[in-house]
């Protein structure tokens, strides 16, 4: 049967129909088996294993097996049990009916169904999960289900039929149930725990047992054994012994053995006592035959003694599991509480009511280096370093006599190497019975936590000492982009001190334009696109200029991650950006002077061709005039082309000296032309659309000054004029002599009292802004966007007039445009024009002069022209030529005239050779553009003086006349 129920617990009921085989032929045997013990037919049997097998298997197999295991049951003992009462026990049924037989089978079959299965249900829903080890709350729950319930139930069910089915005197209804309950209560209780047991036993534990362990088994087994069949059969004639040796034999060996065996082994051996108990009743050998003088009260007797001991055995093996799993769970408790005292990180410790040590954990080795046997019987302010053991043990002696219940600390110790060790210590008194008996405590080493915290101390010290000292401006917001602090540098950046900065918005001090970037970064502020930030950003100091600044900034979170302020960095580099300013229209004036030296250079080469083209001209039609009457016709024509080549001349001297930069010799000049003639220059480069009105007021009034630079004024402040007006409107230009006392000139424009010329230039388009006009002719100041102006025009004017010894005055309002008012000195006189007719005259005596140029026109002219001023001229067109001419005969020659730019040879290295053959030669140096280069070579090589192509007839007179005044005359 054992093995049957080994195999229930490992193979698969659906699978294995031999399983259930097996158990419905260990159901019908023990069925046999009951039946055979009956010793009076018309009572049931004492012992009713059958019922707890079933109940046994029920117990431990799942629900949905139960079916075919009722059904296994069913069929054997219903076979069996029909066969017993009508085919091998006729005498049993008076009538000999099989029918009958049949039906008292089925009805006893279903009793045992109806027992075991509600007994099942129930132990399984309310105690089975208990296995394998039933507690006593357990075990008196399940006997009161089979005790109290189910097979009272099915006895009374068994009596009834029994009783109608098998009449008889001597066994009445009561004596049939009570017989009956007694037989099904000792087959549950002795044969359910053995199934039981025998299903979760651990067979593999059995052979780790000692060879003790098997003896005591066997020699206990054996003993019980021989004492059963000693009490129960061979004396059974003697009622009395029997009755005196069973408690103090049987029960004791069974209580020891309940106590130190396996559930397995005790029922074995119960069942064993029961089966010889039975046996001896059965064959009329048993004591119990002698207890009572009806077959009831032997009976009875029977299965008292047998449900006692059952009872005693199961329910103190019961008791001895429990008090044996206790044991082991106190142990298995009592490990891990060690365990986990001797591995916690915490030093744990406990003392007596002296103060003395009584326990200390072995975390003590790791931080103070000391066993707990070393440290235990001592007090623990023995190890602590002396200048905190007043504090510990008065700390300690304040818990053990109640003033405090709790302790927190923080002492140093001194380890068992030397060095000391920062113990956070908490304790508390210890109570037994409401007496304080001691002190419990423990204690962390918080020495990195100490040095963590000191470095973070000093860390934080110095980051305030950067954030305070440090060179750039720094600041920390919170998320509503208020200052929560500010370093000195960014204070002082900005001209406020700290308590004007913090508590206030950072908006406040930005630029306008830089708010709406920032407020941004308030409604993103826990975004981590924004977390870090490296711009430029504008802001504006306390006294209204404005600060640049290299701006950077990251989000600085709490310990959570979350985002709480805001750190910037503020580099002035106000310095650097004006400077960059400064650099970049630097950069731009010097392109713009590099290409007016470009232009002028390329002026210089186009000049150099006009104006021998202007020569002939101009020397042809002077020596036409000299070949015609003085009323001929002709002369007007000639007139006209002579002053036109003039004016073509003084027109290219002008664009000259502008592209150049050059400074032209101050004159007597009208001011009135000067303007007609910028105004000439300006109409070709302004709009269309922009109309120029000149008034010259009712008098000519002549300056000294530059024509060019006066040029330059006029055409910068029209040009501003211009601009301001958008490019289309009118430009009004006004000439007026005006006389400034000493008050109204020094209020007017700063000028020493006196009369001047007013040149006003009026414009109606925007104007100028107040903050503006302080700074109006600042060098490189413009209001215009980038790539529109350099900020030099005015700043070039204010230079100009200044000085002009002159001044300038700036009206401006709102909407009405602006008028720039230039304040001249006048000079009086005439201006240095010419007028008159140049009469011709012949200075020459026949002086012989040598005349170079390259162009042959040139060349034809100058002989023409020279001759007819009495001088014997020797003309060439080539450098070469003349050097070899002239060095064939080197004092034939009163004078050189030469031009300068020639290819091959230039005028100047020609004077060169010559001076070196001929020191004493004087030389006129020729040249289409005059520089300071040239000018500056009157003296060397001979050279007597350099003048400007074209010259006029008279001009070339006057020049050789000067210069041969001054050198001697060939004899």
């Amino acid at each position: 049967m054992v093995v049957v129920l080994s195999a229930i617990r490992t193979i698969h009921w659906t699978r294995h129909v031999g399983v259930l085989l097996a158990y419905a032929l260990s159901h019908a045997t023990l069925l046999l088996f009951s039946l055979w013990l009956k010793p009076y037919l018309a009572y049931p049997s004492p012992f009713w294993p059958p019922l707890g097998l079933l109940l046994g298997v029920l117990i431990i197999a799942r629900q949905r097996w139960w079916l075919a295991i009722l059904v296994g049951m069913f069929c054997a003992e219903l076979l069996v049990g029909n066969w017993w009462r009508f085919g091998a026990h006729t005498g049993f049924n008076p009538q000999g009916t099989h029918a009958i037989s049949f039906i008292v089978s089925v009805g006893f079959s279903a009793i045992t169904i109806f027992e075991a299965a509600v007994a099942a249900f129930c132990i399984q829903r309310w105690v089975a999960y208990r296995l394998p080890h039933i507690d006593a709350k357990g075990f008196l729950l399940g006997l009161f289900i089979v005790a109290g319930v189910t097979i009272p139930i099915g006895a009374f069910i068994g009596a009834f039929i029994k009783t109608s089915f098998y009449p008889n005197n001597d066994a009445t209804f009561f004596a049939v149930w009570q017989l009956w309950w007694l037989s099904g209560l000792l087959g549950v209780l002795s044969v359910t725990p053995l199934v039981i047991g025998a299903y979760v036993l651990d067979w593999s534990s059995w052979r780790k047992q000692t060879w003790w362990y098997w003896l005591e088994a066997v020699l206990l087994g054996v003993l019980i054994v021989v004492i059963d069949i000693y009490v129960l059969i061979v004396h059974h004639k003697s009622p009395t012994e029997f009755l005196a040796l069973l408690p103090f034999v049987v029960y004791p060996l069974f209580i020891w053995a309940a106590m130190r065996f396996r559930a397995v082994y005790v029922n074995t051996l119960l069942l064993c006592t029961l089966i010889i108990c039975v046996a001896a009743v059965r064959f009329e050998m048993s004591p119990f035959q002698k207890l009572g003088d009806s077959v009831y009260g032997q009976l009875i007797a029977q299965q008292i003694y047998f449900l006692v001991l059952t009872l005693t055995v199961v329910f103190v093996r019961v008791l001895s599991l429990e008090t044996k799993d206790a044991r082991v769970a106190y142990s298995k408790f009592a490990n891990r509480f060690r365990q986990l005292l001797d591995t916690a990180y915490e030093m744990l410790w406990a003392t007596d009511q002296q103060g003395r040590l009584v326990y200390v954990s072995d975390a003590a080795g790791v931080m103070l280096g000391y066993t707990p046997t070393e440290m235990r019987d001592h007090y623990l302010d023995e190890f602590m370093v002396p200048e905190d053991q007043a504090r510990g043990r008065q700390q300690i002696r304040e818990l053990l006599v109640g003033n405090i219940v709790h302790a927190n600390l923080q002492v140093e110790f001194v380890h068992a190497k030397g060095h000391r060790v920062i113990l956070s210590i908490n304790a508390t008194s210890a109570y037994e019975e409401g007496v304080i008996n001691g002190v419990l405590g423990t204690a962390i080493d918080v020495t990195e936590q100490r040095l963590a915290e000191h470095a973070l101390l000093e860390s934080e010290e110095r980051f305030r000492q950067v954030f305070e000292e440090g060179p750039i401006g720094m600041y920390i917001i919170d998320k509503s982009l208020n200052v929560v602090a500010a370093n000195k540098a960014f204070c002082d950046m900005l001209g406020y001190n700290r308590e004007a900065v913090v508590g206030v918005n950072i908006r406040q001090f930005s630029h306008p334009d830089e708010r709406a970037t920032i407020t941004l970064m308030s409604e993103h502020f826990h975004d981590a696109v924004i977390q870090r930030q490296r711009v430029q950003r504008r802001y504006i100091a306390k006294n209204g200029s404005e600060v640049w600044g290299n701006f950077s900034a990251c989000l600085i979170g709490d310990a959570a991650g979350k985002r709480k302020f805001g750190l910037g960095l503020v580099e002035n580099i106000t310095d650097r950006i004006e400077s960059e300013k400064t650099r970049e229209l630097l950069e731009g004036q010097i392109r713009r002077l590099q290409k007016l030296e470009a232009v002028g250079v390329l002026a210089s080469g186009i000049a150099h061709d006009f104006n021998n083209i202007l020569a002939g001209t101009l020397g042809f039609a002077e020596l036409s005039k000299t070949k015609l009457a003085h009323d001929h016709p002709v002369q007007l024509y000639l007139d006209h082309i002579v002053k036109s080549g003039q004016r073509a001349r003084d027109l290219i001297g002008q664009i000259l000296t502008f592209s150049r930069g050059g400074v032209s010799e101050r004159i007597k000049i009208s001011l009135r032309e000067v303007v007609q003639e910028a105004l000439q220059l300006l109409r070709a480069t302004l709009p269309q659309a922009v109309e120029i009105q000149f008034n010259d007021g009712h008098e000519d009034v002549s300056v000294l000054a530059d024509a060019t630079q006066l040029h330059q004024v006029i055409i910068n402040l029209c040009t501003n004029a211009a601009q301001a007006m958008g490019g289309a409107g009118c430009v009004i230009i006004d000439l007026q002599r005006v006389s400034l006392n000493k008050e109204l000139a020094t209020t007017t424009a700063l000028l020493a009292a006196g009369d001047y010329v007013r040149l006003s230039v009026k414009d109606a388009g925007s104007s100028i802004a107040p903050d503006h006009m302080d700074h109006l002719f600042d060098p490189f100041f413009t209001t215009k966007a980038a790539g529109q102006g350099s900020g030099l025009g005015l700043s070039v004017v204010h230079g100009i007039v200044s000085s002009h010894k002159g001044g300038i005055n700036v009206i401006s309002q709102m909407g009405k445009g602006t008028t720039f008012q230039i304040f001249f000195p006048i000079s009086y006189g005439a201006a240095a024009i010419n007028t008159q007719r140049e009469e011709f005259r012949q200075p020459g005596r026949g002086q012989r002069i040598l005349f170079v140029d390259d162009e042959k026109t040139l060349v034809m002219l100058a002989a023409e022209l020279l001759a007819d001023l009495g001088y014997d001229p020797v003309v060439c067109d080539s450098a070469l030529d003349a050097f070899d001419i002239f060095k064939k005969n080197p004092e034939g020659f009163d004078l050189v005239i030469t031009d300068y730019s020639m290819p091959k040879m230039s005028g100047l290295e020609l004077a060169e050779v010559i001076s070196a053959i001929r020191p004493s030669q004087a030389v006129i140096l020729l040249t289409g553009y005059m520089d300071e280069s040239l000018s500056g070579k009157t003296g060397h090589y001979g050279i007597a003086e350099v003048a400007m192509k074209p010259l006029t007839a008279s001009k070339l007179s006057q020049i050789i006349e000067r210069v041969l005044g001054n050198a001697q005359v060939l004899p």
